[in-house]
């Protein structure tokens, strides 16, 4: 049975991720635009990494999985990481959208972006990206469960 400090904390997560959730569908419609007037095929280094992402996620040890969208920005500054946005559905009925920053190392492909967020009520999490003209795709972890995966692909 769950405590009412834990469904508190429950609560106060999931109305938080429903007011990020309405913050990511305007910056979504926003990036659309912005992505959809340049010319996809010349994108090279940080414009081939930026913008929106779309596609799923996965955590086979548990069977969840889900649709994914991401918002990939710049840092604001020289050295800073930069500004990865989510929007994911879970259970057919659930959705929210959470934010993380990230530092980017080369690759052989394009881009690595490794680190940890914590996600209010839900514990912290690492990110291991890889970002490439065509193709994002990383795992994520919460220690040793929730071990998954996400594919994305240019929308």
């Amino acid at each position: 049975m769950m405590k009412i400090g834990q469904m508190g904390a429950s609560l106060a997560a999931m109305l938080g991720l429903t007011s990020c959730s309405l913050k990511f569908q305007q910056e979504w419609r926003e990036e659309m635009r912005a992505y959809g007037a340049k010319e996809t095929g010349a994108l090279t280094g940080d414009a081939a990494v930026l913008g929106p992402w779309e596609g799923r996620w996965e955590t086979p040890g548990n069977g969840h999985s889900g649709k994914l969208k991401a918002i990939v920005k710049a840092p604001e500054s020289e050295g800073a990481p930069y500004r990865f946005f989510y929007f994911a559905t879970w259970s057919k009925v659930f959705a929210g959208a959470f934010e993380a920053e990230f530092p980017r190392s080369p690759s052989h492909r394009g881009y690595r972006f490794i680190g940890e967020q914590e996600l209010a009520g839900f514990g912290t999490y690492t990110h291991d990206a890889e970002i490439s003209t065509e193709a994002f795709e990383a795992s994520f972890s919460k220690g040793d469960r929730d071990v998954g995966t996400f594919r994305l692909t240019r929308p």
